[in-house]
């Protein structure tokens, strides 16, 4: 694993988790201010569901990352995404079995 084997890889590692996360809790924090000055009304629309889009790209992106580590604490997000993914009305049966099953979840950790 790159973090033991290459000089500072935990830190860099570290960094880019946590900046991961910083970046999230930044765009919430502006998708709050455009929400409270009605920054969302038309003239700008446009803008708010492109910045709507950019910010549920970043939440999957983090997600994704968080899933992708290959550390133990990744298995929780991991098992709770699916089991959202689980629990979309009628077609969520279908998207769970699909992908990702119970066993293969196991076996990743």
């Amino acid at each position: 694993m790159l973090t033991f084997l290459v000089p500072f890889g935990g830190l860099v590692r570290n960094l880019h988790f946590w900046a991961a996360q910083f970046l999230v809790v930044v765009c919430l924090l502006h998708l709050l201010r455009v929400i409270l000055t009605g920054a969302y009304l038309p003239p700008r629309r446009f803008n708010y569901v492109l910045g709507m889009g950019l910010f549920v790209l970043a939440v999957l992106l983090d997600f994704t990352a968080t899933c992708c580590a290959g550390t133990s604490a990744s298995t929780m997000p991991l098992i709770a995404g699916t089991n959202l993914v689980k629990s979309v009305p009628l077609i969520g049966g279908l998207l769970y079995g699909s992908p990702v099953a119970d066993p293969s979840l196991e076996e990743l950790h």
